[in-house]
């Protein structure tokens, strides 16, 4: 403790001046009785306030302890979500202060901890959400990865963090991760219990557009920290959005999931659902009738071989549907997998446009999107689709892949003038080896 320090060289400094003080007046004897007395009284007088100061240090740290549970404990690393969670900031105090201002989600907090250096999981530190506001330095990787083993989220503010991450961590214990462009906030997590291909574990990345932490981010990192995934063939999540930073148009959200199959040494065959979401700027109470931001589409671009050719589209769903239905059926298969199925609903969604092209191995679609009887074009009413296709990779080397997704908005007619406005995020997904 820094008190406590402070005290030790206190009584250091003070009590070496007074032996010298003694010695000195015993050499030239001067054997005076008062001087002894008074130097007695003042070694006296510093022992009771050195006691005095060290019990109240003491007494300091006791109060400070009560405010943490005992990391040390097996409840501590069973957390759910009901339970305090533990925040670790690794470099700045002004991390500290955009937490404090969350006040949706700060009762979930223990008071964040502030450190110089990355630290080691042990009696001291815990699981917990772990936040880097700096670059790592090499010795410190080590430390990162432990932590991440260990299936603690960690959120990523420096860029040269985050890459240092994705180079030296995910890509040995990870099987992909993906680069959002122009994304300064991620956040990571390892799954330690879901091994999927030899030492490869399934990871979830996720990306914000945001430029400060938010109670939106925070929340995420709570959910991942506590939940349990479970699936053979799970890979992994790639999930995005883009949080306030569009406003006042609307939010694009993705949750994209990738499982595996393997169909021998030399083929591995993978699934991907594209889940995404958009809502618009009227629904999340950012503007009114009179400026009001609808949803007018999503359209959705996967390109398998824009860096390399070793992956090829087997199968996509769904195709074109050219009029509103109640719900739209995907069925994917390619032998010798199990097929994959799944639905999801059609509301609001006017027409499908298939873009797919087996030649060039792109799965695209747009989702136009209107409500019924009032516009063809537009919705303020939240949609999510679940587009989905398969591809193989072969020979199993690791490469990489372009997705590129737009979510665009309008205003109605209605509203006169009419105004449109897109905002897109692309996506390097890395697949390693």
């Amino acid at each position: 403790m820094t008190v406590s320090i402070s005290i030790s060289r206190l009584e250091v400094y003070y009590g070496g001046n007074i032996m010298a003080y003694l010695v000195c007046a015993l050499k030239n004897y001067v054997p005076t009785l008062l001087l002894f007395l008074i130097t007695i009284s003042i070694v006296s007088s510093l022992t009771i306030l050195h006691s005095s100061l060290i019990s109240n240090n003491i007494q300091s740290d006791r109060n400070s302890i009560q405010q943490y549970p005992d990391r040390s404990t097996n409840q501590y690393h069973k957390l759910d979500i009901n339970e305090h969670i533990h925040v670790y900031i690794i470099g700045s105090y002004d991390v500290e202060k955009q937490l404090s201002i969350i006040s949706s989600y700060k009762s979930k907090f223990n008071v964040p901890i502030v450190v110089s250096v990355v630290p080691v999981i042990n009696k001291s530190y815990g699981k917990g959400i772990y936040i880097i506001t700096r670059c790592i330095y090499s010795n410190e990787l080590e430390y990162i990865k432990q932590i991440m083993l260990q299936g603690c989220p960690v959120i990523s503010l420096d860029d040269k963090a985050t890459h240092e991450i994705m180079d030296k961590i995910l890509s040995k214990y990870a099987p992909f991760y993906a680069i959002f462009n122009g994304t300064h906030i991620y956040l990571f997590k390892l799954y330690p219990h879901l091994k999927v291909i030899d030492n490869k574990y399934a990871v979830l990345v996720k990306g914000y557009a945001d430029r400060k932490l938010n109670y939106l981010i925070i929340s995420d990192a709570i959910k991942v920290l506590t939940e349990y995934q479970s699936g053979w063939k799970v890979l992994g999540w790639i999930e995005w959005s883009s949080g306030d930073a569009w406003k006042p148009y609307g939010r694009l959200n993705l949750e994209h999931e990738i499982l595996y199959y393997k169909v021998n040494d030399n083929t591995m065959l993978y699934s991907v659902k594209c889940i995404t979401q958009i809502i618009s700027g009227v629904k999340l109470g950012w503007n009114k009738d009179n400026d009001a931001w609808w949803n007018d589409y999503i359209v959705q671009k996967y390109y398998l071989n824009a860096y390399t050719n070793i992956y090829d589209l087997r199968d996509y769903d769904p195709t074109s549907i050219n009029n509103e239905v109640p719900s739209i059926s995907i069925s994917l298969t390619w032998p010798p997998s199990p097929t994959l199925s799944w639905t999801y609903s059609g509301n609001y969604i006017m027409s499908v446009d298939d873009n797919s092209d087996l030649w060039t191995n792109v799965a695209a679609w747009k989702h136009d999107l209107g409500t019924p009887l009032v516009f063809d074009y537009a919705t303020k009413e939240t949609v999510k689709i679940e587009p989905g296709f398969l591809f193989t990779e072969s020979p199993i080397q690791g490469g990489r892949q372009k997705w590129v997704i737009t979510g665009g908005w309008v205003v109605p007619a209605r509203y006169y003038p009419y105004k449109p406005f897109s905002g897109t995020i692309v996506i390097c997904v890395v697949f390693t080896t």
